[in-house]
């Protein structure tokens, strides 16, 4: 089965602990370890390949790389989400210990038997289960139950921020309970603990997402998700307020003038187009450039002439 990398950030350094090589270098299968090493890149570089692809580029065979996978599951770095996607723990959040344990995650340095003790006597902690139980669509597992401990009892986030999140994840259909708990614990780090800054950030990435996808249709963008740097472009012409009718001419114009998909190109276009809402006025008012003045290339000119063009040859 073909699985997809989980999504992350580009960056030029993927960082690893050493106590990840005195946990596994003396041990691991070197193959396995080349192949997580190789996962993990493409997870960092927001890319995505089948098990075979992975095979054919390390030379080796798809076994091997199916085999892999499922070791460094039970190891705890990696998981499968509901929907198939291979997700990879971020390294530099993890414990790695003596040889013979596996890698620890944040919710785990808490002993389920304190988690099951707490449950029998905390009826504000059952209250919560109960609660967290009657939103969230399959039964909680025990790690779940660890999870969600963590957060209300170990680090103290409110309840509704849970439940906030909760209607969130399964509203973009990430009901996997280690993704509700990365994104409630790293938004409320990250300094979101008002309830409705949190609701309004929740809304901002629903948009985004609503626009991006509106995006990726107009410019034909199919099988591939878009790199960050796209998404910057993506974001600006957001903020920007540019419409689907805008972006769709100058998709067109881009088209008719170099004939293929130019980020940067298109930019230009969509950020030099009358009525761009970000464009401000100069507050030059005089001085010895006072009389010069640069017009923009004629767009619809250009691709009237290209047609023109095409139609005499």
């Amino acid at each position: 089965m073909a699985l997809k990398l989980s999504k992350g950030r580009k960056k030029n350094l993927v960082k690893l602990p050493v106590a990840f090589f005195d946990r596994y270098l003396p041990t691991v299968n070197g193959d396995y370890l080349k192949i997580y090493l190789f996962g993990l890149k493409l997870c960092m570089e927001n890319q995505s390949m089948t098990d075979s692809e992975i095979a054919k580029t390390l030379g080796m065979l798809t076994a091997d790389v199916k085999n892999a996978w499922h070791y460094w599951a039970q190891e705890g770095l990696i998981s499968f989400a509901d929907d198939g996607t291979m997700e990879f723990e971020n390294p530099e959040e993890m414990v790695f210990t003596a040889s013979t344990s596996k890698a620890k995650k944040p919710y785990e340095a808490v002993r389920f038997e304190d988690v099951f003790s707490t449950i029998q006597r905390d009826e504000d902690f059952k209250e919560i289960l109960r609660i967290v139980e009657a939103s969230y669509p399959v039964l909680l597992t025990q790690d779940d139950v660890m999870m969600i401990f963590d957060i209300v009892k170990i680090k103290e986030i409110p309840l509704e921020h849970l439940m906030v999140t909760i209607a969130h994840c399964l509203k973009i259909r990430k009901k996997s309970m280690k993704y509700i708990y990365k994104v409630v614990t790293e938004n409320y780090a990250d300094g979101i603990t008002d309830l409705e800054d949190l609701e309004q950030h929740f809304t901002r990435i629903e948009q985004s997402s609503k626009y991006l996808k509106k995006v990726s249709k107009i410019l034909k963008v199919t099988g591939r998700e878009f790199v960050e740097k796209e998404k910057e472009f993506i974001k600006k012409w957001e903020e920007a307020k540019k419409t689907e009718d805008e972006i769709r001419l100058a998709y067109e114009k881009m088209i008719m003038a170099i004939g293929k998909l130019s980020f940067p190109y298109l930019d230009k276009i969509l950020m030099n187009e009358k009525g761009n809402k970000t464009t401000k006025t100069s507050s030059v008012k005089a001085g010895p450039l006072n009389n010069f003045s640069q017009e923009m290339p004629d767009f619809q000119k250009i691709t009237d002439n290209l047609i023109r063009k095409q139609l005499e040859g």
